[in-house]
């Protein structure tokens, strides 16, 4: 049976999903979430605003601590590997991992999740959950810096797109797409960030829980700041500047293809 979310997610389900959209079972709510980045062969804790990025080009370690029905402490322990992260950085998420369990005595449920592939119990204990481009381990930049490859990582002032997928509290998992017009379609709602400037754009067939959605991914992005909604068809020219100008994109369903 599905149990009730509480605590750190309240008012996450507000989205209703659609009538025939079965909720599997998830986590209790209401517990202490830690997550750590790996960087090397340590790791560093996200400070509380940060928890929910992650990062295509970093591992990451998660510790759920609640309390089931019946009261007892539980643990959920996993680490997740962005599908452009460095072996080395894997290895040492693996390694911390085990280190943890066994500090514990093997009473957390134990697990490995790729990017792209996270169960619905992972994706709910982040509201939101948002993965960004590029990556912040010393690892990954020596590694782009080698190959003479760009570093896309997500920018605190530069120009970053994001497109709104899911909204219910299982499957609201919002991606990073390239910042070019033909990243949009009219199924979907997007986030632009253009230096200090943030954008919603509401395609014309999405929903009103995706357009609330983006909203909250705009706060979560950066706290604070005015935001401007535009409607397809109703885009400044600030806006379309800011995608590298106007091309065609698709009136359908985008896939849910990342980063």
């Amino acid at each position: 049976a599905l149990l009730k979310k509480k605590g750190d997610v309240k008012g996450a389900s507000k989205n209703s999903p659609a009538v025939n959209e079965e909720i599997p079972p998830l986590l209790e709510g209401g517990g202490k979430l830690e997550v750590w980045c790996v960087d090397g062969s340590a790791k560093t804790a996200l400070p509380k605003e940060d928890l929910g990025k992650f990062h295509s080009g970093d591992c990451y370690i998660v510790l759920y601590t609640y309390h089931s029905g019946d009261k007892r402490e539980e643990f959920y322990l996993t680490y997740w590997i962005g599908k452009n992260s460095i072996l080395e950085d894997q290895h040492t998420a693996l390694q911390i991992t085990n280190t943890i369990w066994n500090s514990m005595k093997g009473r957390p449920i134990l697990g490995r999740i790729y990017e792209g592939k996270e169960p619905p119990q992972f994706i709910a204990l982040f509201q939101p959950m948002v993965i960004l481009k590029g990556g912040i381990s010393c690892g990954y930049k020596n590694s782009v810096q080698e190959k003479g490859l760009p570093d896309e990582t997500y920018p605190g002032t530069g120009v970053a797109l994001v497109r709104i997928n899911g909204t219910s509290i299982h499957n609201n998992k919002t991606l990073q797409v390239d910042a070019v017009s033909t990243s949009l379609s009219s199924t979907n709602c997007f986030v632009l960030q253009s230096g200090n400037s943030m954008f919603i754009w509401i395609g014309n067939t999405s929903s009103y829980e995706q357009q609330q959605w983006a909203a909250k991914i705009a706060e979560f992005l950066k706290p604070g700041v005015a935001v401007k909604h535009c409607k397809e068809g109703t885009e400044s020219s600030s806006f379309w500047s800011a995608l590298g100008g106007k091309q065609d994109y698709s009136n359908k369903n985008a896939t849910q293809d990342v980063v």
